[in-house]
């Protein structure tokens, strides 16, 4: 709050209390007083004073400090003497200017998160600010960010969101600012709260691009008052769009690699990223390559249509990504034809047993064009060696797979 004195013809007296980053505000700092809008506001006043106009609560003007303009609020005119005694709550800061200057020089969402949430330490208030998001099984959001340097505080937070509360965030968040009591919500929030020496929270919804919420921000006071004042609320709002930005950024980067690295009918990896996966990999130890092309592929489109041939391939797919571990990468690299990267596979019996299996993934029919069909694939498998990794890798299995399906289709072969 800022209370500043002047006469009726506008010049300041006198400048009372503390502005958000000037320090405390002097009569030398505080040189002028502009309305925002139509730069009439001393001319209302004035016409107050003399009894026959009003200011309303609330009108926006610019504050011009040592550090330069300030926007703020009037929230209280009133006779001083011979002049007037005027209120000021500042307007506190719209971190959007540096959410899009992050964005623009493509830092994470993390690091966009904590420049949006910034704002809230610029302006000096007594309230702390996290951004919940990234949600597990029991939709409890893992990722927490936080901007207030209070270590407690984010660890309190995170061990109550984490912990064995899978209704911490009961609660169903609303679009606009809503201060509410920590009783209000789940165990965790209510946890969270008491370590963290806050009795009250707000929450808001941060909106995804496609639709639902991407993210939750908190903002957390020790009381409530503090977080039901028009300046805080705006405050929210403004950082709330700045977080909607990044979120948004960030799911259209996260298209962007989709598309770029997956392929676009079954999900897998495709080959580029493949070939990415195997050389980053060559360094290790104990790789395989399996490659899997499917047997008289060509017929099915001949004789079902090409959208059954996609289902069959989207199918064949979901079944390799079910039967293989969560570090091997599947992708598909040509129209019939599947690769897998396994790691770690101690010697060639392993691998015969993962080829073994890669050929049984078959031996459920297939539903090709609404009957049910059996469908057969050839299966190669090379294990990596001082001579043979990377690409060469994956060659070896390429070249025994024409074997396969030259000799012994429907079974698996060593290169």
């Amino acid at each position: 709050m800022l209370v500043v004195s002047t006469d009726l013809d506008g010049r300041i007296t006198g400048v009372a209390g503390r502005w958000p980053g000037a320090g405390v505000a002097a009569t030398s700092q505080l040189t002028d007083l502009v309305h925002t809008r139509n730069h009439d506001l001393l001319e209302r006043v004035s016409a107050w004073v003399s009894g026959g106009g009003s200011v309303e609560r609330g009108v926006g003007v610019q504050v011009r400090t040592r550090e330069g303009w300030n926007e703020a609020t009037v929230t209280a005119v009133s006779l001083d003497g011979n002049g007037v005694r005027w209120c000021f709550s500042p307007v506190l800061a719209d971190p959007m200017r540096a959410a899009v200057a992050a964005v623009t020089e493509d830092r994470d969402v993390a690091a966009v998160l904590d420049v949006a949430l910034g704002a809230f330490a610029d302006a000096g208030t007594t309230a702390w600010a996290t951004v919940h998001y990234d949600r597990d099984e029991h939709d409890r959001y893992r990722a927490v960010v936080a901007t207030t340097g209070r270590d407690t505080f984010r660890r309190a937070v995170e061990a109550a969101t984490a912990g064995d509360h899978p209704q911490a965030w009961d609660a169903e968040l609303p679009d606009e600012p809503l201060d509410t009591e920590l009783a209000a919500f789940g165990d965790g929030i209510k946890l969270a709260g008491p370590h963290a020496g806050v009795g009250s929270c707000l929450l808001m919804a941060i909106p995804a691009a496609a639709g639902g919420d991407a993210a939750c921000l908190a903002v957390w006071s020790e009381t409530a008052g503090q977080l039901q004042s028009p300046e805080m609320v705006l405050l929210v709002r403004r950082v709330a769009a700045a977080l909607t930005l990044a979120f948004q950024v960030e799911a259209g980067r996260d298209g962007q690699r989709k598309l770029a690295t997956r392929d676009v009918l079954t999900g897998l990896w495709n080959r580029q990223s493949f070939f990415a996966h195997l050389n980053s990999a060559a360094a290790k130890r104990n790789c395989a390559v399996a490659c899997i092309d499917i047997d008289d592929f060509r017929a099915i489109n001949d004789w079902h249509g090409y959208p059954a041939g996609d289902d069959v391939l989207v199918s064949m797919a979901a079944r390799l990504r079910q039967l293989m571990r969560p570090g091997d990468v599947v992708a598909r690299v040509s129209a019939d034809e599947f690769a897998v990267l396994c790691v770690e596979v101690r010697d060639e019996q392993a691998a015969a047993t993962i080829a073994e299996r890669l050929v049984q993934v078959c031996d459920e029919p297939f539903t090709v064009a609404g009957t049910k069909a059996v469908v057969d694939v050839s299966v190669a498998m090379a294990m990596s060696s001082p001579e043979r990794c990377g690409p060469q890798l994956f060659d070896a299995a390429e070249r025994v797979l024409l074997e396969v399906k030259d000799e012994a289709r429907g079974s698996w072969r060593l290169a």
